[in-house]
């Protein structure tokens, strides 16, 4: 219960400053539609972890499988911090100043 609080509290810090970033972004007429997909890709993505934890559990234990989605999660949080900025990131920086 601990782990799972702390990681809905790590997804908060990240979710809520995602999405008030995308709202003040988005122009009123695509607002809409882009949080639609959004919406369709997370699902999407959700989905097939979901169906792919259960039958590796069963063949590598628990323990293994917690294991490897912790290591597969900072490899790919160092990843996103050690890549470099996008340029519609940095165009988007220059023009608001």
């Amino acid at each position: 219960m601990p782990v799972a609080v702390a990681m809905g509290a790590a997804y908060a810090m990240i979710a809520v400053p995602a999405q008030t970033s995308l709202q003040e972004a988005l122009p009123d007429a695509v607002r809409g539609r882009v949080f639609a997909v959004l919406n369709l890709f997370i699902n999407a993505a959700s989905a097939l972890p979901i169906l792919l934890v259960g039958p590796a559990a069963d063949l590598m234990g628990v323990p293994m499988v917690i294991g490897a989605c912790a290591v597969g999660t900072i490899a790919m949080g160092a990843a996103s911090w050690l890549a470099p900025e996008p340029v519609a990131v940095r165009t988007a920086a220059v023009e608001r100043g």
